[in-house]
């Protein structure tokens, strides 16, 4: 049993370490803290995944959910399920109490807020159905959301026009070049009589061929919820149009995360409403990692480094726009790093990112390596024999800001530059 707030705040007091036994050599944290902060659980069955972020002697923060112990001052309310690096917090009954996080002797508290744990909410096509298509993938760019639709279906990208998904699916139709309409005959994709024959359904499943692959099975609860709305008669339900409660912002945390090659952390992503509401929707979006080679992500938004590097992760949930988070993979620290100062707001920009990927600046250029370098990349040509001399002779300690003023002010340069953006 997880040990109490009062009992979580006497071991502190008295410097017990209530978490799991860790090896001497095993570092901990400076301090800890829990992510999102004071999370509100809205709605019939609502749930919200938590992070805990470390923060070590290097400056680095690091995913520590997995060796925490997790405790609700009133259980009544609400309680704690945690599998490996997850961790939910389940909503009971409505009110408020406190979630106390330990690791170590390193302690983090946040207010858990339960309303409308009675309340349901109604069915919306949009909604329900749309996640799965957008979460599975079926609606980008490089499937059915695609400009001419893929194996005839045409879906909007992200759902973010549902009304005539709904149409596509449900009454059927053919993309046509050059058209709204769909011509010829019009499948529909779903099959009222027999729900389990719906292409909505067989497709995703590999019961028939599907050049998509094997989307989710039929034991899962995306086959579950799909077949079940067919059943119902395939409804629209609320329509996002007229619904005055919208999505205003996807909040992710967190939203830069710096692994060590191998290195994991879970990204939590909540949908913030009009009414002020927030909701859960970690397992409802679609992770896609712009640079797979640096770094992976999986369905349940674990983020794992593969190689060093840096790299976007695009995060898609039905009718928003995508959002996304930077990941960084660093090789190895670097150890002291060096003291540099830069010479403008780019340097300070660059030197930071590098710093933060553990990467060492060069070592700064010699003149003819500079002169070579900056006439080429400004204005695209060599300079004159007399000119590489008369530079490399000077002792002027600004000849290389008069050269760099010179390059950027000369014909040479609007020439070039001209050709390079036309």
């Amino acid at each position: 049993m997880a040990p109490s707030r009062t009992e979580l705040a006497l071991y502190v007091f008295l410097g017990v370490v209530f978490s799991a036994p860790v090896a001497a050599s095993t570092p901990q944290p400076l301090s800890i803290r829990i992510l999102p902060q004071e999370p509100t659980l809205s709605g019939a069955k609502a749930s919200q995944q938590l992070i805990v972020l470390g923060k070590y002697a290097d400056g680095r923060e690091r995913d520590v959910t997995s060796d925490c112990q997790f405790s609700v001052a009133n259980p009544q309310l609400a309680e704690v399920a945690k599998t490996g690096m997850k961790a939910k917090i389940l909503g009971r009954a409505d009110g408020e109490t406190v979630l106390t996080v330990g690791l170590g002797n390193r302690v983090a508290e946040t207010k858990i807020r339960i309303e409308r744990s009675q309340e349901g909410r109604p069915f919306s096509f949009a909604r329900d159905v749309g996640r799965i298509l957008t979460r599975r993938g079926c609606n980008n760019t490089d499937c059915h959301g695609s400009v001419i639709g893929r194996g005839g279906l045409k879906l909007s990208f992200d759902m973010v026009d549902p009304g005539e998904d709904h149409r596509w699916i449900v009454q059927g139709g053919i993309y046509s070049v050059l058209t709204v309409e769909p011509k010829g005959p019009k499948p529909p994709r779903i099959d009222l009589k027999q729900p389990e024959k719906s292409l909505l359904l067989l497709k995703p499943t590999m019961s028939v061929a599907h050049v998509g692959g094997q989307l989710f099975g039929p034991d899962s609860s995306d086959y579950a919820m799909i077949r079940d709305w067919v059943r119902q008669g395939a409804p629209y339900g609320v329509d996002p149009a007229s619904d005055k409660v919208r999505i205003e912002q996807l909040e992710v945390s967190p939203t830069e995360v710096l692994l060590d090659v191998g290195g994991k952390q879970q990204v939590v992503v909540t949908a913030h409403f009009s009414d002020g509401r927030r909701e859960d929707v970690t397992e409802q979006v679609r992770y896609a990692a712009k640079n797979g080679a640096v770094a992976e992500t999986g369905d349940d938004g674990v983020v794992k480094a593969v190689k060093p590097g840096e790299t976007t992760v695009l995060i898609h949930l039905a009718g928003c726009e995508p959002t996304g988070i930077w990941v960084g993979v660093v090789a190895k620290p670097a150890g002291n790093y060096p003291a540099i100062t830069g010479r403008n707001i780019i340097d300070d920009h660059v030197f930071a990112k590098l710093r933060k990927l553990g990467i060492r600046p060069s070592e700064q250029s010699g003149d003819a390596e500079f002169l070579r370098r900056v006439c080429l990349d400004v204005a695209g040509t060599l300079p004159p024999p007399e000119r590489v001399r008369e530079f490399l002779a000077s002792k002027d300690p600004r000849k290389r800001d008069k050269l760099i003023e010179t390059l950027v002010n000369s014909p040479e340069q609007v020439d070039y530059w001209t050709y390079r953006f036309a």
